[in-house]
């Protein structure tokens, strides 16, 4: 009786989790397919990346791929750092079509990131309901959701930062335990490397400690000596398992430095920025901010619609049981406005590729673990409130809505980059590691249509930038096939 009891209520835990999931993982892709084939600009990017891998593999059997004919006139893949290289994309990619691969990654991601969060919230003593808000919320937050429906896949990586975050807080019984820990974080963290996305992978380590500040501040256990080793023999295994893309990455962009830098924004205009951020979704505009024509959208880093002004309100009233939450906060208040503040520009500027890093809000993920931290310790303190868990979550699953605007949009994904499927041809492309208006591309040098990609590595066997005939025809014919030297 007591066994069948404990199956069943499982069973219906796992019901209910289910179609939680299922919930979420709509509102993103009715968000992501609502003008379809309109698409956001970066997709013309992402778009490449998923042709490129499924014709290579299915015409020719090929599975990885060191240079694409179809991305700015033969630019290397291995060696560039938006190439996508043996990850969970490249392999849908082999499997899928372009559309269908980027639709595939977006399902499974969000399924990995809504289950992460159930496993972070296993460290707290948490009401099922708030864990279910929670786990929607996450899959939900401002970041995810403007990046899909730009174009970042990549960055929807994100997702699964609190599965790193538990797999490095966990206790372990044994020494076994701790190195399967460490090997499968590192084999995660590495995901995110070859996923083409330096911006998360560095992230992760500040959001990490940040989180862990929060939790000190708020007297929750972290045995310090343990997850300092797991952090640090996980970050030297990671390292060790993406070097051959980092050397590789160095091969080429060290023959094209952009000078980008961050925005240098006052300090009042910062937090007014972060405030807003948190608060309301953008209520004024802030292009300065993002760069040289990024728009609001760019600003979305929020987590929870309006969540934020409600526990902070709620604190204030009960400030002595809170007030280490309040603290925490703001401590991420302080860090969040000397991110926005580009005032580290110059440090960063002597280094020599975070040196081409820009638009400044995207940098705000840093807080993410340490704001998702508090939410789960404010809850976690909460009495059950159906009516303010009602409130929350219908902000949660209406509010993702007002994104849809095609201020965000502007592409047919029927255009690859430097490939033109409507009429057949290669053309003019968009290429990040050329600078942010192509001014690094050596069209000078190139003297017929395509460029031979040995040029961009400085390989010894490259005579010209122009490309040799027999290649050239291969092009023509989009033919998907190992350049050879």
């Amino acid at each position: 009786m007591g066994d069948n009891h404990f199956t069943n209520s499982k069973l219906q835990k796992n019901i209910k989790s289910f179609l939680f999931w299922i919930l979420s993982l709509s509102i993103l892709l009715i968000n992501f397919t609502y003008l379809f084939p309109q698409m956001g600009y970066d997709y013309a990017l992402v778009v490449s990346w998923a042709n490129d891998y499924n014709f290579a593999w299915n015409k020719h059997g090929v599975f990885n791929i060191l240079f694409s004919p179809q991305r700015c006139f033969g630019v290397p893949v291995w060696y560039n750092p938006l190439g996508v290289n043996f990850s969970l994309f490249h392999i849908l990619s082999l499997i899928f079509s372009d559309i269908g691969t980027i639709v595939a990654y977006v399902v499974l991601y969000s399924a990995l990131s809504y289950f992460s969060v159930k496993k972070f919230l296993s460290l707290f003593k948490i009401d099922d309901l708030w864990g279910e808000y929670l786990s929607v919320g996450w899959c939900l937050q401002g970041f995810i959701l403007i990046r899909m429906l730009a174009g970042h896949l990549p960055f929807i990586n994100i997702g699964v930062w609190p599965f790193l975050s538990y797999l490095l807080l966990k206790s372990e019984q044994s020494w076994r335990s701790r190195f399967l820990t460490v090997l499968l974080f590192s084999f995660l963290y590495s995901h995110d490397f070859y996923m083409a996305n330096v911006y998360l992978f560095l992230m992760f380590p500040v959001s990490f400690l940040l989180l862990c500040c929060i939790f000190f501040m708020n007297k929750k256990f972290i045995n310090v000596v343990e997850v300092s080793l797991k952090l640090t023999l996980s970050m030297i295994l990671t390292v060790l398992m993406i070097s051959p893309k980092i050397i590789a990455i160095n091969q080429l962009t060290k023959n094209f430095q952009r000078d980008v830098l961050f925005s240098k924004v006052g300090w009042i205009d910062s937090a007014n920025f972060v405030f807003s951020n948190w608060f309301l979704p953008f209520p004024f505009r802030y292009e300065k901010m993002t760069g040289w024509w990024y728009g609001n959208w760019e600003s979305v880093n929020y987590l929870f619609p309006f969540l934020m002004p409600v526990i902070i309100f709620y604190s204030f009233f009960n400030f002595k049981e809170n007030k280490r939450l309040i603290l925490g906060l703001i401590f991420l208040f302080i860090i969040g406005v000397f991110i926005i503040s580009g005032s580290y520009a110059d440090y960063v500027g002597s280094l020599p590729i975070a040196k081409s890093f820009h638009v400044n809000p995207r940098w705000m993920p840093i807080l993410s673990l340490g704001v998702f931290s508090s939410f789960v310790m404010f809850f976690e303190k909460m009495k059950k409130n159906l009516l303010i868990y009602f409130i929350l979550f219908s902000a949660v699953i209406f509010t993702p809505f007002i994104f849809l605007d095609k201020e965000y949009l502007g592409i047919s994904y029927t255009y690859r980059d430097g490939y033109d499927v409507e009429n057949n041809q290669l053309d003019y492309c968009y290429e990040p590691i050329f600078g942010l208006r192509s001014e690094l591309f050596p069209f000078d040098k190139i003297q017929g249509k395509y460029a031979d990609p040995r040029c961009y590595v400085g390989e010894n066997k490259c005579s010209s930038y122009e490309l040799p005939a027999h290649l050239y025809d291969e092009l023509e014919q989009y033919k998907l096939k190992p350049f050879k030297n």
